[in-house]
């Protein structure tokens, strides 16, 4: 009777296994379920992709029970849905786990608007001398609206002409 409800209560234990864990990555599906029970002798894998049900013998490794397929075209799928059965040396269930998904197509959250351009300012001079007709240096230590300590000055070394381009150096 002990010997019973020992093997019950690790039975119990068994059904509370982690989830199916999936990887997908190159057409290559992975399916693993990290049960290390020795009551579990073997395990079935079934999955769905695109409404379409699947199953897979699990093979036992260090890592647990793993399914593994090549070649799987999910075209236009957006998620895999995958669970799995462990069996005990008579092939009674032993082990049954929740779905677990495998969301294919990335959350996108909201996305920023691409860059507009809302109006061009034109300016055309000929750079091949300063026209200072049209172009005044200035000379002072205002920064403008942005409270910033600048200091403009006419010195030729900072604002030159050369082959018609205009030069402004900081």
């Amino acid at each position: 009777m002990l010997r019973l409800l020992l093997i019950a209560s690790v039975v119990s234990l068994v059904t509370c296994e982690t989830k199916v864990d999936i990887k997908y990555k190159k057409s290559i599906l992975e399916l693993t379920l990290p049960a290390t029970n020795k009551l579990i002798k073997s395990v079935t894998f079934v999955y769905n992709v695109k409404k379409v049900t699947y199953k897979g013998a699990g093979v036992l490794t260090t890592e647990g029970w793993k399914y593994q397929m090549s070649a799987v075209k999910l075209d236009g799928a957006d998620k895999i849905v995958a669970s799995a059965t462990g069996y005990d040396r008579k092939q009674r269930p032993i082990l049954r786990t929740k779905s677990s998904t495998l969301y294919l197509k990335p959350y996108r959250g909201i996305a920023l608007p691409g860059r507009r351009m809302r109006g061009v300012v034109f300016f055309r001079d000929d750079f091949n001398y300063i026209d200072t007709n049209n172009w005044r240096y200035e000379v002072s230590a205002y920064g403008g609206m942005n409270r910033e300590f600048q200091v403009y000055t006419n010195d030729p070394g900072n604002v030159f002409t050369r082959s018609g381009n205009l030069y402004l150096k900081p």
